[in-house]
């Protein structure tokens, strides 16, 4: 994947060790934090090289799919903590999400002022309770594969508090196809008691209506493919007696008119704060209770 990367890492090493020299040499307050950023970027730069080189040696053995598919997600994690140095002032510790499991949350941690020449000494992985606001776990850096198997055991960990916590509470499908706000959505009603259940489609949901445990569905209105509002129809010309929140960016008030005529109990505008929301999923289980 990458040629002579012992090179390309020592390069970088160089380019940050000039920026180094400039930053100390330098009296100016401003020329100053620009070659400190400067260096950082070379740093990241080498640690990334470094990542990837792993990947790669992970897919020359067997059976090692796993590990590289972690191993890849960490390198994603920390290449974005770059993307958030090119436009925020660089504070002492950043972290990067991998993986959420209810209202826990895997993520990469980095002590952005103390990046080292060499190892990944500077990071460290840790699972926080976004109910709690604590950290519950973590595993600190070593070689890139230890972060790898690390965060794999961090998220069967979450995975199974997350169940653990969730088993018997009420069951709210969302069905958005941007993941963005599946994954916001998803954490804000666990934080609020909830369980979701995710759908990228009103197809996806269609398949799974029969069995389905949902409490009240949250739908966005202008989906790919059936739209949230013929999703409603659809529902509802099959029996399905489902409470409906519809939710959109649109301003347009046919959207509106259309979701109060399938019957919906809210009609939310994106962006909505999470009390809101929580506000009208109270109101749509109470109604589905009166209604039985």
């Amino acid at each position: 994947m990458l040629q002579n990367i012992a090179d390309s890492i020592k390069y970088c090493l160089d380019r940050a060790a000039a920026a180094r020299d400039q930053a100390e040499k330098t009296t100016d307050r401003v020329l100053k934090a620009e070659y400190r950023h400067e260096e950082l970027g070379w740093l990241r730069l080498a640690r990334s090289y470094e990542f990837a080189n792993s990947v790669e040696n992970f897919l020359r053995e067997p059976g090692s799919t796993t590990a590289a598919a972690w191993h890849q997600r960490i390198l994603d994690a920390y290449n974005s903590l770059a993307l958030k140095d090119a436009h925020e002032e660089c504070g002492d510790q950043r972290t990067a999400s991998l993986v959420h499991h209810g209202p826990y949350e895997v993520r990469l941690v980095e002590l952005s002022r103390s990046l080292p020449a060499e190892g990944t000494g500077h990071l460290w992985l840790e699972l926080f309770d976004h109910h709690h606001k604590r950290v519950i776990d973590s595993s600190s850096g070593g070689r890139p594969e230890d972060l790898s198997a690390a965060a794999e055991a961090l998220c069967s960990k979450a995975e199974y508090l997350s169940l653990e916590v969730t088993s018997g509470l009420p069951s709210i499908a969302i069905i958005d196809d941007d993941p963005e706000i599946l994954e916001a959505l998803d954490l804000t009603l666990s934080s609020h008691g909830y369980r979701s259940a995710l759908f990228a489609s009103a197809e996806d949901f269609l398949d799974t209506a029969a069995t389905s445990e949902a409490a009240c569905l949250v739908v966005d209105i202008q989906l790919g493919g059936v739209s949230g509002v013929e999703l409603g129809r659809q529902l509802s010309a099959s029996g399905f007696t489902f409470p409906i929140i519809f939710m959109t960016g649109s301003r347009d008030e046919l959207h509106r008119r259309q979701a109060m005529d399938c019957g919906c109990v809210a009609f939310l505008l994106k962006p909505f704060p999470a009390d809101r929301l929580i506000e009208a999923i109270t109101s749509a289980i109470d109604s589905k209770t009166i209604l039985r």
